[in-house]
């Protein structure tokens, strides 16, 4: 009798996604996929990016999120952010919050106030809440595929701002930000 090759993984269904964990040695799941209660809600919609290919490893994925140096130079974020910190086991939490202008489609600058916080639990999950006059959720997905090849996808939930012509064309313009459609190094 020969044993199996491939081995199945524990699964589980959490914030509109398939979950999948994977250890080397086979252990079982050290922790639970985090709930985000606006993948629950109705009047929040989803969308899914492609899925960017990084020549890295998943660490520095994840030790790119804690320099709030980098927002300057990879996000335009040219005022001095509040940012805390906090960890517990295989939680960190992280909150930045400060001044910031974006400009509009005429391109009159705005002033606004911007905050992110953001909730990081193990290697593969990152959810980060924004609020810059809209409210946005982002998913980012970290999924190591080779030594040094690492998939990272970013998912968005918004509220339904089909009512509102001016905040609908906000988060769009946020959610290309993010994924690097827009903004001053695009």
């Amino acid at each position: 009798s020969r044993e199996p090759v491939l081995k199945g993984l524990p699964v589980v269904e959490a914030n509109r996604m398939i979950w999948a964990w994977f250890h080397p040695t086979g252990a079982a799941p050290m922790w639970q996929v985090p709930d985000v209660p606006e993948t629950g809600n109705r009047g929040w919609h989803t969308r899914h990016h492609p899925v960017f290919e990084i020549r890295t490893i998943a660490q520095e994925i994840a030790e790119n999120s804690v320099d709030a140096a980098h927002l300057k130079y990879v996000h335009g974020q040219e005022a001095a952010l509040d940012v805390g910190s906090t960890y517990a086991g295989h939680l960190r939490t992280t909150a930045l919050k400060g001044p910031m202008s974006i400009e509009d489609s005429r391109g009159k600058r705005i002033d606004c106030e911007f905050s992110v916080d953001f909730e990081q639990s193990g290697p593969g999950i990152q959810v980060v809440r924004m609020s810059r006059h809209v409210s946005l959720v982002m998913l980012i997905t970290i999924t190591p595929v080779e030594s040094e090849l690492t998939h990272l996808r970013f998912s968005f939930l918004h509220p339904d701002y089909s009512e509102d012509p001016v905040r609908q064309a906000l988060v769009e313009d946020f959610i290309q930000e993010q994924v690097g459609e827009r903004g001053q190094y695009v």
